[in-house]
Parts: C-alpha cells; sequence; structure tokens
C-alpha cells in the first residue's frame, strides 16, 4: 500500500492555513491517495519543527499483506463476539508525523506491530515528502503576503515622509521670510542716521537669528522624515524575518 501511495500525484489542493507565532498551521484539508480519503491537518514551524496527523480510509484489500493477515486475524477474532465484519469494510489508519523535517518521527502504532514493521520506513520517506511540499508552499505563500505587506509599508511611510518634509521646509521658509521682513520694517522705520545706523545692526542680528532657526528648523524636518522611514524599515524587516 505504502509504495503505491509514493507513485500518487496531488494537484489543485485547496487548504487553509495560518501563521501566529512562528508557526504555520494546517486546518484538515481533503486529498485522494490512490483512491483513498485523506485527511491532513497539523502544523509546521519556521525552525522546521512539525507536528501533523494522517488519517486513510484504507480499504481492506489494499492493505500489505502482513497487514492484510493481522486485520483478518482481528476481524475474526472480534466477529466472534457477534459482530459482522467483513473484508470489504474500511479500515481507518491514524499517523502522526513528527520532529522536524530533516528528522521526522512517524507514529504508526495504531496499524499493529507487524503493519507497523514492514511500512514505517517506506512511509516515512512518503510522507515526509508530501509534508515538505506543502509546507514549502505554505512558506512561500506566507512570504509573498509578508512582503506585500512590507511594501505597502514602506509606500505609506515614504509619503508620509515626503510630505513632513514638503511642509516642514514650507514653515520653516515662511519663518525665515516674515523675520526678514520684520528687520527690513525696523530699517525703515529709522529716519535719523544714528538710529539708521542702529537699525541696521538690529536687523543684521535679526536676519542672523532667523537664519539659524531656518537651518534648524531645516535638520529637525530631515531627522523627523528619516525616522518615518527607519521606524518602517524596521517593521517591514519585522514582517519579512
Amino acid at each position: 500500500m505504502i509504495g503505491e501511495l509514493a507513485k500518487q500525484s496531488i494537484d489543485n489542493v485547496k487548504m487553509n492555513f495560518s501563521v501566529d507565532n512562528g508557526k504555520v498551521t494546517v486546518n484538515p484539508y481533503e486529498i485522494k491517495l490512490d483512491g483513498m480519503k485523506t485527511t491532513i491537518s497539523g502544523w509546521t514551524s519556521f525552525s522546521s519543527e512539525m507536528d501533523y496527523v494522517v488519517e486513510i480510509d484504507v480499504p481492506f484489500s489494499k492493505l500489505p499483506q502482513s497487514g492484510t493477515e493481522f486485520a483478518n486475524d482481528l476481524l475474526s477474532k472480534v466477529n466472534l463476539l457477534g459482530s459482522n465484519f467483513g473484508a470489504n469494510e474500511i479500515i481507518p489508519v491514524k499517523i502522526r508525523v513528527t520532529g522536524t523535517m530533516l528528522n521526522p518521527k512517524i507514529d504508526l502504532s495504531k496499524l499493529g506491530s507487524s503493519l507497523v514493521q514492514n511500512a514505517k520506513e517506506e512511509i516515512k520517506e512518503e510522507v515526509k515528502e508530501l509534508v515538505q511540499e506543502k509546507v514549502e508552499e505554505v512558506k512561500e505563500d506566507a512570504k509573498a503576503k509578508a512582503k506585500e505587506e512590507a511594501d505597502k509599508l514602506m509606500v505609506t511611510a515614504t509619503a508620509q515622509a515626503e510630505k513632513v518634509r514638503a511642509e516642514g521646509i514650507q514653515l520653516a521658509d515662511k519663518g525665515k521670510e516674515e523675520a526678514y521682513k520684520a528687520a527690513q520694517r525696523i530699517q525703515d522705520a529709522a529716519k535719523k542716521p544714528w538710529e539708521k545706523v542702529a537699525a541696521k545692526l538690529a536687523a543684521d542680528k535679526a536676519k542672523k537669528k532667523a537664519d539659524e532657526v531656518h537651518v534648524k528648523a531645516l535638520a529637525n524636518v530631515r531627522t523627523k522624515a528619516d525616522k518615518i522611514i527607519s521606524d518602517a524599515q524596521k517593521r517591514a524587516d519585522g514582517l519579512l524575518d
């Protein structure tokens, strides 16, 4: 049975998953393996740890020889108690896959010791391959969504930073312009020669102060805009980690 499963191709699988606390959790979804209903659910961490449950409805006829002998023996014992199970029954098989992607651990304790012995090594690689394929798909999808969110974050932050720069420069220029006009009014108000000398000194001092305030204001604008971009970049990097 296990050898046949390895030859199956799985296409157009639709599954729901969520990403939280470094884990990709896959909700139960159904596929067909060699015509058998199979349900897979569980989780994989971004550090490659995993815990999956694979439930397969196995027809009696698809059991390997060792499994058929085990099932026949089990059916005969159950029927002695008054039940009427036959060899065409569906046998639910539950497989748990834990460990890591490089060292998966397969729990087949529900299958009986003889079947476990024959199937364990075969199913190990098959389940590993299946889980790896789906985990990679989930990871790529999660990465794509994270990149999309990170790009949106940076676009918004860039627009906000540009707005801060434009408004800050406009405000700083306006302050400097008003300070220069005020200094000019001081000079224009002076009538006598000695008043004009004093007024020019005061106006020059006011303009110098306005220049200093203007330079400082522009520096503050740049710092504020750069911080918006820097903070957004940190958040974007966090989404991509």
